[in-house]
C-alpha cells in the first residue's frame, strides 16, 4: 500500500471515529433528555412517587449519561486541538 492510500485510509478512519463519537454523544443526550422529561409535569408524578433510593438512582443515571456525552465532546475537541 502506498503512502497516499495509507493517508486516505487514516483520514477515513478518523472521520468514522468522529461520526461514532457524534452518534454516541447524541444517543447519551437523547436518553438523558427522555429521562429528564419523566421528572416534571404530569409525567413526573411517577418519579415523585418513587422512594428516595429509586429517585437517587434515576438521577444518577441521568448524570452518568451527561458525563458520558461531556467526555466524548472533550475528547473530540482535544483531538481537533479545540477547547470544549
Amino acid at each position: 500500500m502506498n503512502e497516499k492510500n495509507k493517508a486516505a485510509q487514516a483520514a477515513a478512519q478518523a472521520e468514522l471515529s468522529l461520526i461514532d463519537a457524534i452518534d454516541n454523544t447524541q444517543c447519551a443526550l437523547l436518553k438523558a433528555q427522555a429521562l429528564i422529561a419523566m421528572t416534571f409535569g404530569e409525567s413526573g408524578e411517577a418519579f415523585r412517587n418513587m422512594n428516595d433510593d429509586y429517585q437517587d438512582r434515576f438521577l444518577w443515571a441521568i448524570s452518568d449519561l451527561v458525563t458520558e456525552a461531556t467526555n466524548v465532546v472533550t475528547e473530540v475537541a482535544a483531538l481537533g486541538g479545540l477547547q470544549a
